[in-house]
């Protein structure tokens, strides 16, 4: 009797002797008498057992929740997918065969708590590694009994890294009346919610448009979290203004550190304190291109320290494209005489039915003319020059935008304000097409981003020929009759009065 109740006290000490950081798989309290004694410390573990670990690997979604807190032993209806190829490594951070082990386990564990579990320091470290199989398992086998530090070296792309975990081999089961010799951990991983997006639809060279980034919070204690965009060269200089982080304020939750192209997002301990594991931050960001651009490539970076590992994590974006191009204006007469001093604007269009059945192109209602580049001017009026040409540039293209090609509506037309001296401007619409083309790789064109557009104007009726030789003369006899007549009646209006 005196023995049982030995055991089933020496059983209540250790009781719930496995615990993790923010991982969330095997938790529970533990209380030491104050007159425990070396010859209950473990008692009741069968040393001749063979004693192992078991981790059961899951994959949540962003809106799956981890489920019941591990007992140790094998569950059902655990949340998640196994995840393959998650490395792990165990470390003995302290045997336990006394009581004083046992107590200065606990000491150890309690340190831990508030993230410091990669900052104690393991008696043995690295005792046992592996890689989780197709089902997300990895057992390690024939280990001593202590306590085990259970650290993921690596995840596939696409999940959060989980934070480091303590775990007691063997454990007790959950009404403390036995050893758990086998025990089983069912650590978890999130989603990596890491989301580049640019919303850049009839933003020409000049104009403003914006980069949106979503990325994850992860599970575990934050120290730091820090959203990087580096904008390219092309792109204008970024200013603090140009930066804003959905639900948190400037200056108190974060502060913007802007290093040449280099933008970063940096959240104080305040903001910190507010983000919660499974939701996301949304950072946008306003860019203006400059002249002369046909492609522009951006990516940006979660950078976060949620005690997973030693350094900072970093996770990249994938790549948007945005793209413009140049459209070259050729003015002329029927004739193909070039004609100087057309007046154009760019304008939105679409494609219409006119009343015959035809197909026309009319301005988009409450739309005005759009600005580009004439050389290293920004104007939304192209004039041609002698040659009867001009050359627009900073275009955005027609068949891709906001990192997509589906879906396109940014349709451009050339409306002809001011035609030649002489001439009738043309009243309708000029569609023209501008497209990216080819790319390679890295999304860069193959060649050229280019259109053009030939318009002709008529000479209006209303002006005179241009006769030359006796025809000036028969005007200048024409002109002399008019005038002598007005004489003559001035001279007899005279005599009568």
């Amino acid at each position: 009797m005196a023995i049982a109740t030995k055991k089933t006290a020496a059983i209540a000490l250790a009781a719930g002797l496995a615990v993790s950081g923010s991982a969330g798989t095997l938790t529970a309290p533990i209380a030491f008498a104050q007159d425990a004694t070396a010859e209950t410390a473990g008692a009741g573990i069968n040393d001749s057992r063979s004693m192992s670990l078991t981790l059961h690997k899951k994959r949540l979604t962003n809106n799956e929740q981890p489920g019941d807190k591990a007992t140790g032993q094998p569950m059902e209806g655990v949340p998640g997918e196994g995840l393959s190829g998650v490395t792990y490594r165990l470390d003995l951070i302290k045997p336990l065969e006394t009581t004083k082990d046992w107590q200065e386990a606990n000491q150890l564990w309690e340190s831990s708590k508030d993230g410091g579990v990669l900052g104690l320091t393991a008696e043995q470290a690295n005792v046992a590694n592996g890689e989780t199989n197709n089902d997300g398992e990895l057992k390690f086998d024939g280990l001593a009994k202590g306590l085990y530090r259970v650290v993921e070296t690596s995840a596939p792309a696409g999940v959060v890294p989980g934070a480091p975990f303590l775990v007691y081999v063997p454990m007790t089961n959950s009404e403390g009346t036995d050893w758990i010799y086998d025990v089983h951990a069912y650590p978890k991983n999130t989603e990596n919610t890491v989301k580049k997006e640019v919303k850049d639809e009839w933003a020409n060279a000049g104009d403003k448009y914006t980069y949106t980034l979503t990325t994850g919070v992860p599970a575990g204690k934050l120290t730091k979290y820090v959203v990087r965009d580096v904008l390219d060269e092309q792109l204008e200089a970024p200013k603090a203004g140009d930066v804003e982080v959905e639900g948190f304020a400037a200056g108190t939750d974060y502060n913007v550190v802007i290093n040449g192209q280099t933008i970063e997002v940096v959240f104080t301990d305040a903001g910190l304190a507010k983000l919660q594991a499974g939701t996301n931050v949304v950072t946008t960001i306003n860019a203006i291109v400059k002249a002369g651009v046909q492609h522009i490539a951006n990516q940006g970076t979660l950078i976060y320290n949620n005690g997973s590992s030693d350094s900072d994590v970093e996770h990249p974006t994938d790549k948007v494209h945005s793209y413009w191009g140049s459209l070259e204006i050729t003015k002329t007469n029927e004739g193909d005489t070039p004609l100087k001093g057309a007046e154009f604007q760019l304008v939105r269009c679409e494609q219409t039915a006119g009343s015959a059945g035809e197909t026309t192109w009319t301005q988009l209602a409450n739309t005005g003319a759009q600005s580009a580049y004439v050389g290293e001017t920004k104007t939304d009026k192209f004039v041609t020059g002698d040659d009867g040409k001009v050359t627009i540039s900073g275009i955005h293209v027609s068949d891709f935008e906001n990192n997509s090609s589906a879906a396109v509506n940014t349709q451009l037309c050339l409306k002809e304000t001011k035609a030649p001296a002489g001439y009738i401007a043309s009243d309708k619409l000029t569609p023209f097409e501008l497209k990216r083309g080819e790319v390679d790789e890295n999304g860069k064109p193959t060649v050229a981003i280019q259109a053009a557009a030939t318009v002709v104007n008529l000479k209006s009726p209303n002006t005179l020929p241009n006769t030359g030789g006796m025809g000036v003369v028969v005007l200048a006899l024409a002109g002399l009759t008019i005038v002598g007549g007005g004489i003559y009646a001035a001279r007899r209006n005279s005599k009568a009065a």
